[in-house]
C-alpha cells in the first residue's frame, strides 16, 4: 500500500530519533556494515513480514553511515568497503 511522503519522512524522523539515542549506548561501529547485503541474507521475502519497517530502518541505517563515515557501506565480495577499499569487519565483542 502506498504511504504519503509525508508519513514515510514522519516515521523515518521518529526513527532516527531511536537511532540518535541508540549510537550513544552501541557505538559506531554497530553502524559499520553492508546493510543490502544484510537484508539479501536474512530477510524472509516469502513471507513479507514488516516490510515498510524494514525500509525504515535501512533508510535510517544509510543516513546514520553517511552522518557517520561519510559515505553509505556498499561490500565487494572480498569483504572490502568499495568506497575507501577497507575490510569491513565484524567487531567480535
Amino acid at each position: 500500500m502506498k504511504k504519503p511522503i509525508k508519513t514515510i519522512l514522519e516515521d523515518l524522523i521518529e526513527n532516527l530519533k531511536y537511532h540518535q539515542e541508540n549510537m550513544k549506548k552501541v557505538g559506531d561501529d554497530y553502524y559499520h556494515y553492508d546493510r543490502g547485503g544484510f537484508i539479501k541474507k536474512i530477510y524472509d521475502w516469502e513471507r513479507k513480514i514488516n516490510i515498510y519497517d524494514v525500509d525504515l530502518e535501512t533508510i535510517s541505517t544509510l543516513i546514520i553511515q553517511t552522518h557517520l563515515f561519510g559515505h553509505i557501506i556498499h561490500e565487494n565480495d572480498d569483504g572490502r568497503d568499495i568506497r575507501n577499499n577497507k575490510i569491513i569487519k565484524e567487531k567480535t565483542e
